[in-house]
């Protein structure tokens, strides 16, 4: 990724970050688990670009937004939409857990298993694990560059180290 656009990604990711009150080093472990950051990504299921959003979930969060007619496949795009999904999730549920839990299997299933069964098997708390092991291990490479100041830096180191 050029510098250049890692710096706006970087920058992008902050911003959005902070609007939706989420820490952007959880976001940067939800990209490194969905998509390994390949812009690219397609999922089996239909799930696109860094953030594997899905179509619906895009379009929803992108609805206002100023990258009108943007896609998926776009990093800005991709990312400002799922951060604020992810937000939005994290507000819904009330639980961080269940939020990330939501952002991988969909609302729907999570609702649905709360609905009839109260809680949610075991097989989906895979997934909140592993973000949360992918977010302490950014936090131990890069948390240093962080704290003085260079998250941007950080951001942008965490592209390329992953790359």
């Amino acid at each position: 990724m050029p510098e250049s656009a890692c710096t706006l990604l970087a920058t992008v990711i902050h911003e959005e970050s902070k609007k939706v009150r989420l820490d952007p080093v959880l976001v940067l472990a939800v990209i490194e688990v969905e998509s390994s950051w390949d812009a690219y990504a397609l999922s089996e299921k239909g799930a696109a670009g860094l953030m594997q959003l899905r179509q619906i979930a895009f379009e929803t969060e992108a609805r206002g937004l100023i990258f009108e007619g943007a896609d998926r496949f776009q990093p800005i795009a991709n990312v400002r939409a799922g951060i604020r999904y992810l937000g939005r999730l994290c507000h819904a549920y009330q639980d961080p857990d269940l939020a990330l839990v939501a952002f991988n299997a969909g609302p729907t299933s999570v609702n649905t298993y709360l609905r009839k069964e109260g809680q949610i098997p075991e097989r989906f708390q895979s997934y909140p694990r592993r973000v949360y092991r992918t977010e302490e291990e950014l936090r131990r490479r890069y948390v240093r560059k962080e704290a003085e100041g260079a998250a941007g830096e950080t951001i942008c180191a965490t592209v390329s180290a992953e790359r």
